[in-house]
């Protein structure tokens, strides 16, 4: 059966001293379809196959190895053409390219979960820069990102870091939208944190 749809085998071959045969790791990356080579698409007389469950099948021949993954319900995909024979696996492949997308979309929704975007102040910000502060906090919690607001205590204002909360909770009543305050104006050494999440 044919999968018009693919995702990229990344493969590295080592021979090792022991067993003439070349040991397979594989590692699953996203590639264009059309560089994909599978089924009735391959045009090699013999192969060096490797099962659905990892194990050497050998070197046989084209049709044998395509019969095998019809018996099978699955695919049979070239994995390394730099190998003499080409490398092919049998595979279900619809399913490898489903999990390949799960993972990829997990992935990235953890980059877009681990991005924060720091905001600094000071004690004496004036208003044009809150304003301008508050804009870019905004925009950064619109896109679903989160917001870390940082405020520098420095010299006498370490004395009295009630002014410093003062200024993050005045800026944060500045900021537009719908988002969530993780963690509210509270003193970590000499700074004043805030940690805003925005809309997923």
């Amino acid at each position: 059966m044919f999968v018009r749809h693919l995702c990229r085998v990344k493969c590295a071959f080592r021979a090792d001293y022991y067993d003439p045969l070349f040991i397979l790791f594989m590692e699953v990356i996203t590639i264009d379809v059309k560089k994909v080579i599978m089924n009735d698409m391959i045009r090699e007389k013999e192969l060096r196959v490797i099962d659905s469950d990892g194990s050497q099948l050998g070197i046989i021949s084209r049709e044998e190895a395509i019969q095998l993954s019809i018996d099978r319900g699955m695919d049979l995909v070239i994995v390394s053409m730099d190998a003499k024979p080409s490398v092919a696996k049998i595979m279900d492949f619809g399913r490898f390219k489903f999990e390949q997308e799960k993972r990829m979309k997990e992935t990235k929704k953890k980059q877009k979960e681990s991005k924060v975007k720091e905001i600094q102040l000071t004690v004496g910000i004036g208003q044009h820069d809150m304003d301008y502060r508050a804009r870019m906090a905004e925009k950064e919690l619109a896109d679903g990102n989160g917001v870390r607001i940082v405020l520098k205590l420095r010299g006498r204002e370490k004395a009295h870091p009630e002014s410093g909360v003062t200024v993050v909770e005045n800026f944060i009543s500045l900021i537009q939208g719908t988002y969530k305050i993780e963690k509210k104006p509270a003193q970590e050494s000499f700074n004043i944190v805030a940690i805003l999440s925005g809309n997923e």
